[in-house]
Formats: structure tokens, C-alpha cells, sequence
């Protein structure tokens, strides 16, 4: 929470400018405070080319913007775990600016785009979802849960391919590789978003509830499954208050450590995937370390986890996905749905 409280109109004590409020403990207009908080919070590292000292004049520069946000006592209650990984763990650091600038993107693409194309993912896989036209969301008419259940596949696919981990992967182990992670990395972002906004079980983008109504039909019986299966993982990432570094560092431990399991992939991708398993299972460690040093390794095995919870919701997802099969005469659903999940 800043501190923010009326002011008679004065100058920004970092750019100069017309600023009326406290912002952060100091007299900052709003671009600067946004700055300061995005540097914190995006693990941003700025580096100036100037010889020290410092001057603190050159608000072109990133690290004397920066710097002087510091020097005038900007401060942010949240800023202490950012700012300690970044002093003692800067690949951590990296890593987790990487996975956020992604995860950031993934995000604004759900929120503000819609494609009208039917890709397979084989198709996602060879152009890392680049050969794919998206439009405005306003340009197209209104969604169906359908329409947000593929897009959300869509997006979290690209999030997926364009990480750090599936670099040097042979395109065939990445198809393997998605078709057993999609649906799982779905059920985290989505149950950390349903946190986020104080709900107890996952929703769509816009508020709806996932199962359309001819799916709670074939469930009609036993409703209270649906609402287990939307709810499960919520209710066990409640109490554990997970941060957005630790659920996007575990989606990249689960992801690689699949690379392990029988998956018939080639024994190069299979050790690329254990390397970085163990990398990223680092990272988590180091990450924990700055957030919970009293109670850092049972903070890790708490997260670790969160995989058998995972499995089981999956497992789930899977029964539904073959009595809806078995059930229901499909026809023109989109084509990443019968590669991932149907």
C-alpha cells in the first residue's frame, strides 16, 4: 500500500514535474511512482553507462531514474524479497523477470485478444505461436465458454513454448511435453487468478462458471464433483498465500520434471529437462531463502507440494473429458482441444 495523501500542487522530487500527491513517502507524480513500483515488481536491473558517482540528472537513464526513486526514500511495503533476491541471486532474479514479462503478456493477450484461426498444435509448436492472427476482443462477438476455454488453451500454449525451458527442445518432445502440461498449467494460473480476486473456485476471464450448462447436465447427479474439481486446488493454494514468482517458478519445476516420467521423448530432450529441473528447483530454494528464511525449506517442500494436489485435479479434468467423449456427439469444437485434453 503507498502512502498517499493530498497535497498543494508542487514539483516531482524525481522529475520535476506537477505532482499533488505523496506517493510512496515522497512528492512523486504518477509516471514515476508507476515506474519505481514496475522496477520492483518486474525485477527490473538497470545498469548506467555514466563513470561513477552517480548524478541522479539523467532521467533518460533507467538506473538513475531509478537510483534517485531510491536516493529521495521511495519505499514499498512489498519491496524487501524483490530487492534481496535481486543483491544476492541476480540469475534468479533474470529468471524470474523473464517468466513475469511472459506471464505479463499471456495475461494481456487473454484479457484484450481473440483469434478467429483453428490451429493444431503442431502448428503452435513449429512457429512458437507466431503464425496466428489475433483480433480485438470488441471486434468479435460476444464469447461463449467455449471461445474462453480455447483461447485461455491458446494463450497459456504460447506462454509455455516461449519460456526459457523449452529452449533447444526437439519439436516433437514439445507437443509431447504440452499435451501432458497444458491443462495442469491452466489449472494454476487460473487458481491463483480465482485467488487473486477473493473467489473459491476457477472461473473464466469474464466471470463464468467453466463447465457450460450441457456439461453440469451430464453431471446432474453429482454437481457437487464439478464444483470439487473448479474448487480443488484453490482451497489447497489458499492457506500456502503463494506469490506470483513461486507459482510461476513451480509451473516450471512440474513442467520439466514431466521430462523425467516415461513420456516417450528422446533422450536429449529428457536431459535437457532434468537439467533445468534442477535448476529451476534451485531457484525456488534461493527464492525462498529471501521470502521465509526462518522456515525456507519447509516453505519449499509445501510448494513441491502443490504437484500431488495438481495430479489429482488433472486426473479429474480427464474423467470429464471422457464422459463428455462418451457421452456428447462433439462437433466443430476447436482442433487444440482434441490435442490436449479430448
Amino acid at each position: 500500500m503507498s502512502l498517499k495523501m493530498e497535497l498543494f500542487p508542487g514539483n516531482c522530487s524525481v522529475c520535476y514535474k506537477r505532482a499533488i500527491y505523496y506517493n510512496y513517502n515522497c512528492s512523486a507524480c504518477e509516471p514515476c511512482k508507476m515506474y519505481y513500483l514496475r522496477s520492483i515488481t518486474k525485477y527490473c536491473r538497470y545498469t548506467c553507462e555514466r563513470p561513477p558517482p552517480l548524478s541522479y540528472k539523467d532521467l533518460n537513464c533507467k538506473a538513475c531514474r531509478f537510483y534517485k526513486c531510491q536516493k529521495i526514500g521511495m519505499h514499498v511495503n512489498y519491496e524487501t524479497v524483490p530487492m534481496l533476491v535481486i543483491e544476492k541471486h541476480g540469475f534468479v532474479a533474470e529468471t524470474l523477470r523473464k517468466l513475469i514479462r511472459l506471464d505479463d503478456k499471456r495475461f494481456e493477450t487473454l484479457k484484450k485478444f481473440f483469434t478467429l484461426e483453428n490451429p493444431t498444435l503442431k502448428q503452435l509448436v513449429e512457429k512458437r505461436g507466431t503464425n496466428i492472427l489475433t483480433v480485438k476482443q470488441k471486434s468479435v462477438p460476444e464469447l461463449t465458454v467455449a471461445d474462453w476455454c480455447f483461447f485461455y488453451t491458446y494463450t497459456t500454449i504460447v506462454f509455455l513454448l516461449n519460456a526459457a525451458f523449452m529452449n533447444d527442445v526437439e519439436n516433437r518432445a514439445r507437443v509431447i511435453l504440452l499435451r501432458e502440461n497444458t491443462v495442469k498449467t491452466m489449472l494454476l494460473l487460473s487458481s491463483f487468478n480465482a485467488i487473486s480476486k477473493r473467489l473459491e473456485r476457477i472461473v473464466l476471464p469474464k466471470g463464468q462458471n467453466v463447465f457450460p450448462e450441457e456439461i453440469r447436465k451430464l453431471f446432474g447427479n453429482a454437481p457437487e464433483f464439478l464444483e470439487k474439481v473448479t474448487g480443488m486446488l484453490v482451497r489447497k493454494l489458499i492457506p500456502l498465500k503463494i506469490a506470483i514468482e513461486e507459482l510461476l517458478l513451480i509451473i516450471a519445476i512440474f513442467f520439466c520434471d514431466s521430462g523425467e516420467s516415461a513420456l516417450p521423448i528422446s533422450e536429449k530432450s529428457r536431459m535437457l529437462m532434468k537439467s533445468r529441473h534442477n535448476k529451476y528447483c534451485l531457484d525456488l530454494l534461493k527464492y525462498c531463502h529471501c521470502a521465509s528464511p526462518d522456515n525456507f525449506q519447509t516453505r519449499y517442500a509445501d510448494l513441491l507440494g502443490i504437484q500431488a494436489v495438481l495430479q489429482e485435479n488433472f486426473e479429474c479434468i480427464e474423467y470429464i473429458a471422457l464422459t463428455i467423449r462418451i457421452q456428447m456427439k462433439l462437433t466443430g469444437h476447436k482442433k487444440l482441444f482434441n490435442d490436449i485434453i479430448l
